[in-house]
C-alpha cells in the first residue's frame, strides 16, 4: 500500500489494524468499527492546538503539536510492538498532522505504517452515501411478537445456524423501549451503528433475504436509516410466540440478572410511564420493585402497558404465513429456516 490509503482500501482490508489517533471524547462520538484508541493528544493539548491555529496560523499550530508530540513518540511506538509485523493504518478527523506524523515515525522504525487520507471525515462520508446508494435487493423477513417472545434469542439463534440475520438492538446497545438500556454496559452513538450496520449489509449483500426483529425507526437513541426502515416495512413478516408466564420468566431474568446495579435504571424508567400509566398505576408498579416482587411487576407491565401498545397475537395467527413457538430459541430458527428455503 502507499502512505496515504483511502476509505475503500480500508474497508476491503478487514485485516489491517485501525489506530484512532484522535482524543477519547472524538472517538466516543464515532469511530470506524475495530479501531483501536491510542490518542496523540488528550483534550487539553488539542484545544490548545486549535486555539493557535484559529488565533495564530497553522504553522505555529504544527510546531506546538509537534513539541507536543515528540515526548509521547517512544510510548506509542513501544505500545504498537504487537503489531509490528501488520499493517497499520492511522487516522485522526480530516487526515491531517496526526495520523501523516505518526505513519511517518513508525515507518523509520520498520513499521509497515500508513495513514487515512481524508480520515474519519471520509469513511464517515462514505457510510453516508453507502446507504444512499445501497440496492436493497433482498427480501426482508421481519420477526413479529409480543414483549418477551425472545425475537433477540430467536434472532441469535439464527445467526448460529449461519442465516442472515441482523441483531440491531445489539447493534445499537439498546432494546428500544424506556427499559432498553437497563443491563447493557453501553450505548451506541448514532455514527457507529451506522457503521456496523453498514459493516452487516456488507457481510449479507449476496444473500437472498435478510432477517430483522421488528423496530420503529428508532431504537433508543438510535434512528434506522430511512431506506433501510422502508425495505423493513415491506417484508414478510413471521410471528412469534409464548405463553405469558414464560415471557414474565424471560424478561425477569434479562433484565434483573444485576438487580442492585439495575434497580436506579428501572424506577427512573417506571417514572417515565406515569403519562400513559397514571399515578395510581406507576406507584402500585414502583411497589412491587421495591417489594422485589420481579414477577408480579413485569406482568403487570405487561398487561397494563405492553400488551395494549403492540397489538400483536398471543398465539398461532392466520393473519401471518408463519407463526413459530418461541420456547425454544434453536428449533424456531430452524423452523424459520425451512419456510424460507421453500420460498425464496
Amino acid at each position: 500500500m502507499k502512505e496515504a490509503v483511502s476509505v475503500e482500501e480500508v474497508i476491503n482490508r478487514p485485516e489491517v489494524v485501525l489506530i484512532d489517533v484522535r482524543t477519547n471524547s472524538e472517538h466516543q462520538k464515532g469511530t470506524i468499527p475495530g479501531a483501536i484508541n491510542l490518542s496523540l493528544f488528550d483534550e487539553e493539548e488539542r484545544g490548545e492546538i486549535g486555539i493557535l491555529y484559529r488565533m495564530v496560523g497553522p504553522a505555529e499550530a504544527r510546531i506546538k503539536g509537534l513539541a507536543l508530540a515528540s515526548s509521547k513518540l517512544t510510548r506509542l511506538v513501544e505500545s504498537l510492538q504487537k503489531y509490528y509485523h501488520r499493517e497499520i493504518v492511522f487516522f485522526c478527523w480530516r487526515g491531517g498532522l496526526r495520523s501523516q506524523a505518526l505513519a511517518s515515525v513508525l515507518k523509520l522504525v520498520g513499521f509497515k505504517s500508513y495513514y487515512l487520507e481524508g480520515g474519519y471525515k471520509a469513511y464517515r462520508r462514505f457510510i453516508i452515501n453507502y446507504f444512499s446508494e445501497y440496492e436493497y435487493k433482498q427480501k426482508f423477513t421481519v420477526l413479529e411478537g409480543l414483549t418477551g417472545v425472545g425475537k433477540t434469542e430467536v434472532i441469535q439463534a439464527l445467526q448460529r445456524i449461519g442465516e442472515p440475520a441482523l441483531d440491531l438492538e445489539n447493534l445499537a446497545g439498546h432494546r428500544g423501549s424506556v427499559f432498553g438500556h437497563i443491563g447493557l454496559a453501553t450505548r451506541r452513538s448514532q455514527k457507529d451503528f451506522d457503521a456496523l450496520l453498514a459493516q452487516e449489509l456488507e457481510h449479507l449483500k449476496d444473500y437472498k433475504y435478510i432477517i430483522v426483529e421488528c423496530e420503529s425507526r428508532r431504537i433508543g437513541n438510535i434512528y434506522l436509516p430511512a431506506p433501510f426502515f422502508e425495505a423493513m416495512k415491506k417484508g414478510v413478516r413471521i410471528l412469534l410466540y409464548d405463553c405469558l408466564e414464560a415471557r414474565i420468566k424471560r424478561l425477569v431474568a434479562t433484565y434483573l440478572a444485576f438487580k442492585q446495579e439495575n434497580f436506579f435504571l428501572i424506577h427512573e424508567a417506571i417514572s417515565l410511564l406515569q403519562p400513559r400509566l397514571g399515578k395510581q398505576k406507576t406507584a402500585l408498579l414502583q411497589n412491587f420493585f421495591k417489594q422485589e416482587n420481579y414477577k408480579a411487576a413485569v406482568n403487570f407491565l405487561l398487561q397494563e402497558y405492553y400488551d395494549p401498545l403492540y397489538h400483536f397475537p398471543a398465539c398461532p395467527d392466520k393473519n401471518y404465513p408463519l407463526s413459530v413457538w418461541s420456547g425454544e430459541p434453536e428449533k424456531a430458527a430452524l423452523e424459520i429456516k425451512d419456510y424460507l428455503k421453500k420460498i425464496t
